[in-house]
């Protein structure tokens, strides 16, 4: 029988699928209302990252919620460790963001002045140009300067007196539990252990930490005791996104993982474990509470968890030797990156994008120094890099790969001893080098264009100084780069020449043997 001739009921399939996906209907808001609530450290941690108005409310609301609001042992322990990096990483921001809005002003600044140029424009149309670029770029400046002095937070205040912490002392005073003792520490590690072997959840994706690898089981537990001693149904607010905490569809958050949900039931024998991200809490507690949260605050909670999903760690181990090469390779892709931004050949759009490609690259170079790096007993080194700095990092160290497999078969000069299989690698490899180097030679070439038209045209206009100073340093140095490359490019070719010789005169030589062993034949 045909599929298409039998009978399809609908109804049945969508019961079976809901009864397999569907989770049961939770009211969130209500459980606001009702639940113990424990916050994460991630979530105290944005106290530090919040505009002081956002921050008093999310102290507000903390406050209200104090009677039913518990934080684990572990959870105040993080935080106290981590709020320091919270500030830097918050006054670091303020510090970047202008000087990268320069660099930015300056290249478009380059940009229209080569168009300029080369377009023949008076000094009125080249000024139509230019002046609301410069003026864009200086409002938007202002405003983030603005933005800055507003943050009422400096390293040396938190060091002294941090208003914070005072104030989630005072709220939170007899709210924290105790820690472990250390009999009990010694077994939970193992029991942590013992569940991130089985991949179960939570914690498991954070067992190769050198550091706190056990924290998010220790939090767990900690929890678990409360809420069986209150018999409390739990509601956990954390902006943690990893698999190991949170069930997810088509990307998005949709609670608890189902094993924590039964573990939970099965501690404490019945009751509710949810789990809601920071942004919701605080809209749940609007609705529900009648809480004085601003759209500017529920806005920065959202913005601040698409950064922590952009942020979650990446842990990877690299050789040292790729760890000494990885700098350069970062440069080397900063230089491609900004040659196609010039190429006129290209889309303002495909312009644009290698720019902001070209800027994300630079700033991970100097980000590169100061990431948490652990030397390996088979010495590698082992990184801990944002999700956005891994994608960058693989497709540079994918590009370097090349280099190198087309490098490993570079030699002055080809052994004739070589067997034919390996005499066509070495081709297939200095193919692949010829094709790699000659590439780059042209994304350089160009770039080499584009400065030595911005030098052109800041003599031309009597444009001293330090952009001019500039600018000729970097043309002396892609000058030099270019120079290197068709060096490079020589020896490949001289190398491909001898290969192709050698094999050439292998296949001769056999046919002749062929040949000999033919004529013995007949």
């Amino acid at each position: 029988m045909s599929v298409l001739s039998e009978r399809f009921d609908m109804s049945t399939f969508l019961s079976g699928f809901e009864g397999r996906w569907r989770r049961p209907a939770v009211d969130y808001k209500a459980a606001v209302r009702s639940h113990m609530i424990t916050l994460d450290t991630n979530v105290l941690l944005e106290l530090y990252r919040f505009t002081p108005a956002a921050r008093d409310e999310l102290l507000n609301v903390i406050e209200q919620l104090r009677e039913r609001i518990w934080i684990p042992n572990q959870v105040a322990s993080e935080f106290y460790a981590r709020r320091m990096d919270a500030v830097k990483e918050r006054l670091k921001l303020h510090e970047a963001i202008p000087k990268s809005l320069e660099d930015l002003k300056r290249k478009a600044i380059q940009e229209l002045q080569v168009f300029a140029r080369r377009c023949s424009l008076t000094d009125e149309d080249k000024e139509k140009l230019l002046s609301p670029i410069e003026a864009s770029f200086a409002s938007a400046i202002g405003e983030v300067q603005r933005q800055s002095k507003a943050f009422d937070l400096t390293l040396e205040s938190v060091v002294s007196d941090d208003p914070i912490l005072s104030s989630l002392a005072r709220i939170l005073d007899e709210r924290v539990g105790q820690p472990f003792n250390p009999e009990e520490t010694e077994d939970l590690i193992k029991e942590a252990d013992r569940r991130y072997a089985a991949q179960i959840p939570p914690g498991y994706k954070d067992a190769g930490k050198e550091e706190n690898s056990h924290g998010d089981f220790f939090i767990w537990e900690q929890m678990l005791r409360e809420a069986l001693k209150r018999e409390a149904s739990l509601l956990f607010v954390t902006n943690d996104t990893k698999e190991d905490w949170v069930a997810k569809e088509s990307g998005l958050v949709i609670g608890a993982r189902p094993e924590l949900i039964a573990e939970f039931k099965d501690r404490r024998n019945g009751g509710d474990f949810l789990v809601v991200q920071l942004s919701s809490f605080l809209r749940f507690a609007k609705e529900e509470l009648g809480a004085a949260i601003s759209p500017s605050t529920l806005e920065q909670a959202k913005n601040l968890q698409d950064n922590q999903k952009l942020n979650d760690a990446v842990e990877v181990a690299f050789e040292q030797e790729m760890m000494r090469i990885i700098p350069d390779a970062l440069r080397a892709e900063v230089r491609r990156l900004e040659s196609l931004t010039g190429d006129t050949k290209r889309s303002f759009r495909a312009r644009r994008e290698a720019g902001r490609s070209a800027a994300r690259v630079a700033d991970l170079i100097e980000r590169l120094a100061i990431f948490p790096k652990t030397l390996l007993p088979g010495g590698e080194v082992r990184l801990a890099l944002t999700a956005e700095d891994y994608q960058i990092l693989s497709d540079v160290i994918q590009r370097q790969s090349l280099y190198r497999e087309a490098r490993s078969t570079e030699s002055p000069a080809v052994k004739t001893s070589l067997p034919y299989r390996d005499l066509v690698q070495v081709l297939e490899g200095q193919e692949r080098m010829r094709m790699v180097l000659a590439t780059e030679y042209e994304d350089v070439r160009r770039h080499v264009h584009v400065i030595r038209a911005e030098v052109d045209s800041l003599r031309m206009a009597e444009e001293g100084g330090m952009r001019l100073a500039e600018a000729e340093h970097a043309l002396r140095s892609a000058e030099q780069t270019q120079h290197e490359l068709l060096v490079r490019i020589a020896d490949v070719d001289a190398v491909t020449s001898q290969t192709r010789r050698l094999i050439e005169e292998r296949i001769n030589s056999e046919s002749n043997a062929i040949q000999m062993r033919i004529s013995d034949i007949d």
